[in-house]
């Protein structure tokens, strides 16, 4: 691996070199660690905003900006009947451009503050479904008591400080675990229990 602090070997299969020149790519120069980081490394989480609704007015919390030029409702009005859809609908203009005519559409179209759906007291999720009193999570599905994680699903309860857990439950910095429940610092398990 070409970062110093690394210098991990690592082999480019002939398959892979195959592939790379089919789509004119350079080889890597580093190991999949290191470029899985440095990946990564640009990938913004999560970042909530303080915002007012652009239809009640109301102090909002969002995934939105606020200089974002488009109009944003707070979830609960955005799913109302408190404004109609179909008032948004334009005609093609075929002697212009697509996409700038789609950039104005979606410019004026309300969007939801953050994708909550079915939830209670996840107000400061970025995605959560069927979820109850969870806190600076994304992708929280059918689970409740979740803080800091993402992509907790499945009947999950009590996690924290976890990645990708699938129906557990009591469970603390924890990637990757299936039926696990009152355990720490788990990874890649299943059906594993205190």
């Amino acid at each position: 691996c070409r970062n110093e602090w690394c210098g991990a070997s690592f082999e480019v299969l002939p398959e892979d070199k195959e592939l790379l020149k089919k789509f004119d790519v350079p080889e890597p120069t580093m190991c999949s660690d290191c470029r899985h980081q440095r990946r990564g490394m640009f990938r913004g989480w999560v970042y909530f905003h303080k915002r007012t609704s652009d239809l009640s007015g109301q102090p909002i919390i969002s995934l939105i900006h606020p200089q974002r030029p488009y109009p944003v409702y707070a979830v609960r009005e955005w799913w109302s009947d408190a404004w109609e859809v179909t008032t948004y609908g334009r005609d093609v203009d075929f002697g212009r451009s697509f996409f700038p005519q789609f950039e104005e559409l979606h410019n004026v179209v309300p969007k939801m503050a953050n994708f909550i759906e079915g939830s209670e007291n996840c107000d400061y999720c970025a995605y959560a479904g069927q979820a109850r009193n969870s806190y600076y999570g994304n992708r929280i599905h059918r689970s409740e008591d979740v803080y800091y994680s993402e992509a907790v699903t499945g009947y999950c309860s009590d996690i924290c400080d976890s990645l990708r857990c699938y129906r557990g439950s009591w469970l603390y910095q924890c990637v990757q675990c299936f039926h696990c429940g009152r355990s720490s610092y788990l990874l890649r398990c299943s059906d594993s229990r205190d």
